[in-house]
């Protein structure tokens, strides 16, 4: 979110948010997720009665863990929200199941700003996915794939997906109606784009490059 709002209150951070004082109903922004303008700023709503499970995102503890920051747009989950860099060194494992699970809580679709998010292993995905010509990387871990479709009805978009010379690319055995639309696989030795099993599947202007096969 790029516009703010100067009547509300603003912290640099969500840690920051530990330290707020104000009433439940009252609005907070953050202008980043560890510090401002690193491109994970949100608005949230401070309630004091909720005891919500704590996401990293969506859902953010009270300050004295008393109530929950609510963020205010849950219609996207976008990575960055959730705490995941795209710095192509820091490891956003974590942060990119945090937004994937409440992605598939809520309903929504992941939204991964441009950057490189290395991953410890595949990145198991279960609702649509819009990216900005982002790349997963998963230099460390050999596995089936660096994104894993677990389910049916999933699109993906805009993408790309480095195996780091050990990791497959695209994988998804066995789901219906899956479309991988205007991503890259590179450096996947176990294929690039592997869709098995499935019915009304479609991988449409996609490429594929230092692979052992598609």
């Amino acid at each position: 979110m790029s516009v703010y709002d100067h009547n509300i209150q603003t912290v640099d951070s969500v840690a920051d948010l530990a330290n707020v004082s104000m009433a439940s109903g009252q609005l907070v922004q953050t202008l980043g997720y560890y510090a401002a303008s690193d491109g994970g700023d949100n608005v949230y709503r401070y309630d004091s009665e909720s005891a919500a499970a704590i996401d990293g995102g969506f859902v953010i503890d009270g300050p004295g863990s008393v109530g929950r920051f609510l963020a205010v747009d849950q219609t996207v989950a976008n990575v960055k929200q959730f705490g995941a860099t795209g710095d192509g060194v820091t490891d956003d494992t974590a942060a990119l199941d945090a937004a994937s699970a409440s992605a598939l809580v809520a309903g929504v679709k992941i939204n991964v700003p441009s950057g490189t998010y290395v991953r410890d292993g595949g990145w198991s995905v279960s609702t649509d996915l819009d990216a900005e010509g982002a790349t997963i990387s998963t230099p460390t871990v050999a596995g089936t794939g660096a994104i894993i479709i677990e389910t049916d009805d999933v699109s993906l978009s805009g993408i790309n997906v480095d195996g780091g010379g050990i990791s497959g690319g695209f994988y998804c055995d066995g789901h219906d109606r899956i479309v991988i639309d205007n991503c890259v696989a590179f450096n996947c030795i176990r294929g690039g784009f592997r869709v098995y099993s499935g019915a009304d599947c479609r991988v449409k202007d996609c490429r594929a490059s230092g692979i052992a096969y598609v």
